[in-house]
């Protein structure tokens, strides 16, 4: 395994950083920590309500009804309602002095213009579709909150793939650099929540991300001072990229059966 090291270039001057990210509540307090932390120079918002109609304008149909099921998943089981509260906090986006880009993709030219524009020297990522190489150049250094354990878990549903095999040691966060492959760049740190009873895949990817907010705000605060950020390269997984559309119905009731049973 190699290592890639980022150094700051300008040690008299603070980090710029930027941010891309959906619109979710744990969006909101990945910025809101940020901002309160480092010099937050812009936001990218990608809405998940654009990332939908991209879905449907882009005839990805089968992705697009998986995540509609999926969000009226989330409202009957009180998911939804729990992320909020999990994540609840006195924050109001329009109302600090930070630019912030609404897009419709997260590829659209608008978004590699507006970090041209803001020069960031490091990017963070979390919750947008793919980012495209346009995007990367312009974003520098890039970061990305993966809600799942790499290598072994890319993709999405990455939590509840590792609760329904039964992979209880690989249920948690990673920070990684953002590359051409999804998922696939190099390791800086992964975080793991303690599953105590009750848990399921909601409250661990909550508590995940929370923990995963924390280290960051750790390995910026230290590239600050100084310190390199050291990225690992991900050994090979065979492992499938998991996808919104692999958590089915049918998966969710074989593994809803399987806890009832044990």
């Amino acid at each position: 395994m190699t290592s890639t090291i980022i150094k700051k270039e300008d040690t008299k001057r603070a980090a710029r950083v930027a941010i891309m990210c959906c619109d979710d509540p744990h969006h909101f307090y990945l910025i809101q920590q940020l901002q309160q932390n480092f010099q937050v120079v812009g936001v990218v918002m990608e809405p998940n309500k654009n990332q939908m109609n991209w879905l449907w304008k882009k005839k990805r149909y089968k992705l697009w009804m998986y995540r509609k099921y999926h969000s009226k998943r989330r409202q009957w089981m009180g998911h939804s309602a729990h992320r909020k509260q999990f994540f609840e906090m006195d924050f109001d986006l329009q109302k600090i002095a930070i630019p912030v880009q609404n897009v419709h993709n997260i590829n659209d030219r608008t978004t590699a213009t507006f970090l041209n524009e803001i020069k960031p020297d490091i990017t963070i990522v979390c919750g947008t579709m793919f980012v495209g190489k346009r995007a990367r150049e312009a974003g520098q250094t890039i970061i990305n909150l993966h809600g799942g354990v790499l290598p072994e878990y890319k993709g999405n549903q990455c939590i509840f793939f590792a609760l329904y095999e039964k992979n209880y040691e690989k249920v948690g966060a990673t920070i990684h650099l953002v590359t051409e492959e999804l998922d696939g760049g190099a390791i800086i740190k992964i975080v793991q929540p303690e599953i105590v009873q009750g848990d399921n895949d909601e409250t661990l990817y909550a508590k995940s991300l929370k923990l995963c907010v924390d280290q960051l705000k750790k390995v910026l605060h230290e590239y600050e001072n100084g310190k390199d950020i050291i990225a690992v390269s991900q050994p090979l997984s065979n492992k499938k990229t998991f996808s919104h559309k692999d958590r089915t119905p049918w998966v969710e009731l074989k593994y809803y059966w399987s806890r009832l049973l044990n």
